[in-house]
C-alpha cells in the first residue's frame, strides 16, 4: 500500500497578520487536506486557521498535516501603531452658521453624512447643517486600519439655551463638564443644582461651565436655571 506523503505543508500557506483589531492571525492554507495549526510552544493544535488577541512577537507556527507530515515555520507579527481617529467635541451652532470639524490620527478621511458639508473627504471640513446632525467621520491610516469616531453638531435658534445631559469627569475631554450652551449670551444667568433628595449641592452666578460633580456621587441631579425672569429645570445624569 502506498501513503503519499504531504511535504512543505506551510510551502502552501500564506499568512495573514491584522493588528488593526487587537491581534488576529489568519492562515490560508492552498492543501485540501486537514491541517492541525499551533501557535507557540505553549499553544495547542486546532483545526481554526484563525489566532486571535495575540501580541506582537516572533511565533513558530507549527502545522501537522492529515498524513502525518510535521513542519514548524517562524513568523514575526509586527506591532503596528493602533489607529483612533478623533474628531473632537460636541459643538453647538446657531442656525445659518459653520463650523470647521477638525479629525486627526489618519491618513484618509471620510465624512458621513456628506449634507452641510464643504467637502466630506478631508480632515477638516466646513459644516453648515439645517439641523441637529451627528457627523462620523471614518479614517484609515497608512496600514489600512480603520477606525471611526462622531461628533455631533447641535443647531440652535438663533439664542436657545442647550442644556447637556449628561457629566462623565473621566478627564477625557467629553463631557468633563456640566455645560450649557449659549450661556455667554445670558450673562445674569444663575444656576442651583440638586441631588435626588432635593438637597442643593451647588450655585453659581453668571455659570461659566465648571461643575463637574466635585466629590458628589453618581446619579440623577437636577437644576433650576434662573435667566432673565424666565425659570427652567429639568435633570442629568453624573458618572463618575
Amino acid at each position: 500500500i502506498y501513503i503519499g506523503i504531504n511535504k512543505d505543508i506551510l510551502a502552501k500557506i500564506e499568512i495573514e497578520d491584522d493588528l488593526c483589531n487587537g491581534g488576529k492571525l489568519t492562515i490560508n492554507s492552498s492543501d485540501s487536506l486537514t491541517i492541525l495549526y499551533k501557535l507557540g510552544e505553549d499553544g495547542e493544535f486546532q483545526t481554526d486557521n484563525v489566532f486571535e488577541n495575540i501580541s506582537a512577537g516572533i511565533y513558530n507556527l507549527y502545522a501537522i498535516s492529515q498524513a502525518g507530515c510535521e513542519e514548524t515555520k517562524a513568523l514575526e507579527i509586527l506591532d503596528l501603531q493602533k489607529i483612533k481617529v478623533e474628531a473632537g467635541n460636541n459643538i453647538s451652532i446657531k442656525k445659518g452658521t459653520g463650523v470647521k470639524l477638525t479629525a486627526s490620527n489618519a491618513t484618509t478621511f471620510s465624512w458621513t453624512p456628506t449634507i452641510g458639508l464643504s467637502n466630506s473627504n478631508i480632515s477638516d471640513p466646513i459644516a453648515i447643517p439645517e439641523e441637529t446632525t451627528t457627523y462620523t467621520v471614518t479614517g484609515v491610516d497608512q496600514n489600512g486600519c480603520i477606525s471611526h469616531d462622531d461628533i455631533t453638531v447641535t443647531v440652535t435658534d438663533h439664542d436657545e439655551l442647550i442644556i447637556s445631559k449628561l457629566v462623565s469627569p473621566n478627564g477625557d475631554g467629553i463631557n468633563d463638564f456640566w455645560e450649557i450652551y449659549n450661556r455667554e449670551l445670558y450673562p445674569s444667568l444663575v444656576v442651583n443644582i440638586f441631588n435626588r433628595n432635593g438637597v442643593e449641592v451647588y450655585k453659581a452666578d453668571n455659570y461659566q461651565n465648571q461643575w463637574n460633580g466635585g466629590g458628589h456621587p453618581s446619579g440623577a441631579y437636577y437644576y433650576i436655571i434662573s435667566v432673565n425672569e424666565k425659570t427652567l429645570t429639568g435633570s442629568f445624569n453624573l458618572i463618575k
